[in-house]
């Protein structure tokens, strides 16, 4: 694929309507980047944050999308494609959840999850990595802190599963794809504001606090920017010390 030059260069966030993915959107437009949102359910929100975007002269576009299934997800990436043919960033945010044991979970959530926390973030690279390459542009995965932690975990077992394997993704790609000048990096969060498990009491965060959205949105900035062109196939932990 030859990306004309008159094209915009987009940054593809994928759940970036609410929470956290909301939070790198607004950003990412207020630091000038052209910011496509990938939304499902959550119309709403994307548009909310389009039109405020847009009264500051900022560039955002929004895009329906379910990952569901494989069918629905390639469906999504043709849309996108035709829409937006030059993407120079990647945002692998979305992500399903699930609480408790692998085995207290149906079949039909357990294939969602690896569906749309493994198997989407590797059908939007592989789809996406041309124009990645022509941009010589970074892809970071949002992954989950301690993924890299020997003891295991009962606490969400399939949803670490599915970033344990996103983990391994993102380093076996860095590695493929250095040559390339695309970066592949992961930033894990531990607990932050609004998260769904938050604990109940704060001593077990060694920090004894919550992260913020800004503050993993910050890290974000900085492996996508030119200070960070030397960084890649890292997982970068921003959990306040949890499961070190």
């Amino acid at each position: 694929m030859v990306i004309k030059k008159t094209e915009t260069p987009w940054i593809l966030v994928t759940g970036g309507a609410k929470n956290l993915g909301a939070a790198i959107s607004r950003e990412l437009a207020f630091q000038n980047y052209a910011v496509v949102i990938q939304y499902n359910h959550s119309e709403k929100e994307a548009f909310a944050i389009k039109e405020e975007s847009l009264r500051q002269g900022l560039r955002v576009e929004c895009m329906q999308g379910n990952f569901s299934t494989l069918e629905s997800t390639l469906q999504f990436i043709q849309n996108y494609l035709d829409k937006f043919p030059n993407t120079v960033h990647l945002i692998n945010n979305v992500g399903n959840y699930a609480l408790g044991s692998c085995l207290n979970i149906s079949l039909e959530q357990w294939y969602e999850l690896f569906q749309t926390n493994l198997h989407t973030p590797y059908l939007l690279i592989r789809y996406l990595l041309p124009s990645l390459k022509q941009n010589q542009g970074s892809i970071i995965n949002l992954g989950v802190a301690g993924a890299e932690a020997s003891r295991a975990d009962t606490h969400a077992t399939s949803y670490t599963l599915t970033k344990t394997a996103l983990l391994k993704l993102t380093k076996s790609l860095a590695l493929e794809l250095a040559k390339e000048q695309v970066r592949v990096n992961m930033v894990s969060p531990g607990y932050l504001e609004e998260s769904v498990d938050q604990p109940k009491d704060l001593t077990k965060i060694p920090m004894q606090r919550l992260g913020a959205y800004k503050e993993v949105v910050d890290l974000i900035l900085y492996l996508l920017s030119d200070q960070a062109c030397y960084v890649t196939g890292q997982n970068i932990e921003i959990a306040g010390g949890t499961r070190l």
